[in-house]
């Protein structure tokens, strides 16, 4: 959940600077910066009404409540990513995602080969 209606208060009731939010709630400077501009842009004072409840203010600023994101990705099909790395060799996983239009993942398990375990970079996991 944002922080949004917490980052104003502490803005303009309590006086604090950018940095200062930042610290007191760990959230990056630029959003802190995108919040007091949004909230500048739609007009807000402060302190808000009684009748200004987090969907308001999230609807004011930001066009609405938060969109939530899915659970999971889908996993990509590897026959198809396998095919088209084949037809076109030069084509990075990340091209080829966006060429069938889903996403696809990017961690995928590569095994460490045995020059790096003999290295010593396996042993420090």
């Amino acid at each position: 959940m944002r922080k949004t209606k917490e980052v104003l208060r502490l803005r303009f009731e309590v006086g604090l600077g950018l940095r200062q939010i930042v610290r007191s709630y760990s959230i990056g400077l630029g959003t802190v910066h995108e919040y007091l501009q949004r909230a500048q842009a739609a007009g807000g004072t402060w302190p808000l009404g009684e009748d200004w409840d987090e969907e308001r203010l999230e609807a004011a600023l930001f066009g609405g409540p938060p969109r939530a994101r899915p659970a999971a990705l889908p996993m990509p099909d590897f026959a198809e990513l396998h095919h088209q790395r084949q037809i076109q060799p030069h084509l990075t996983q990340q091209l080829l995602g966006r060429s069938t239009g889903r996403p696809t993942r990017t961690a995928i398990a590569i095994p460490v080969s045995a020059s790096c375990l003999s290295a010593g970079a396996g042993s420090k996991m």
